[in-house]
């Protein structure tokens, strides 16, 4: 069995009430669209959960884009002082602050490791199930790229980890795009965030990173089977 999640954001809770409805075997596949880290404390624990994971393959979300700019070049990636100083204020704005302390406590060793893992995590992906193609991504397809190349992204990375969709988009491709990113509320109504089934495109943030009563809307972490098109959500 194939399943597709996205948007974690630290919220271990709700991880975990979904891992428990599909009870992974050994022979499924779960991928994860990017975003485990920040809003939510337990960001690193998550990461360094899902990295011990055989059958959980995780994608790179905007989040762990953030936090490897950020501290690039503590680990040898070059960066001017203005470079970092502007990657930490962007990635700070964004609700960095547990997953940055959690960091700091790891060990130097542990540290650079996991920092290692998210730099080689693919940026998008492509699989067939049951004879369709899938494309997997955090945000947008890369086949969109030229279009707005060094005009407002300076890289595919930054593109396919950033740039949001409206309800008309179509792939045009021949796949089916399967997002995380932009919250299904800003596609359909209703009291709880759930799957929006779009033409050729299905988003599936449902809101793990934020809190219901903020909200006004029912948040909860949310899973598609593609086997069989089932969606799993987290209780609370």
């Amino acid at each position: 069995m194939t399943y597709i999640m996205s948007d974690i954001h630290g919220n271990r809770r709700r991880f975990e009430s979904v891992l428990s409805q599909i009870q992974l075997k050994n022979a499924d596949r779960l991928y994860i669209l990017g975003d485990v880290i920040d809003r939510f404390p337990d960001g690193i624990e998550l990461l360094q959960r899902i990295r011990k994971m055989r059958n959980a393959r995780l994608l790179l979300g905007n989040h762990e884009y953030m936090m490897l700019d950020a501290y690039a070049d503590r680990f040898g990636y070059r960066r001017t002082a203005s470079e970092t100083k502007m990657a930490w204020r962007c990635w700070n704005r964004n609700y960095n602050q547990d997953t940055a302390y959690r960091f700091e406590q790891l060990p130097a060793t542990e540290q650079k490791d996991l920092y290692e893992y998210l730099l080689h995590r693919k940026r998008y992906l492509y699989i067939t199930v049951n004879g369709q193609k899938y494309l997997l991504v955090h945000g947008a397809s890369p086949n969109e790229y030229t279009g707005f190349q060094k005009v407002e992204y300076q890289s595919l990375t930054e593109f396919v980890v950033w740039h949001r969709y409206t309800d008309d988009f179509i792939p045009g491709d021949g796949s089916i795009m399967i997002f995380g990113h932009t919250p299904t509320v800003h596609y359909q109504r209703g009291d709880k965030m759930s799957i929006w089934h779009g033409n050729h495109v299905i988003g599936i943030d449902c809101g793990c990173g934020f809190h219901s009563e903020r909200v006004g809307v029912v948040c909860r972490l949310a899973c598609l089977r593609l086997d069989d098109m089932k969606e799993f959500y987290s209780e609370g």
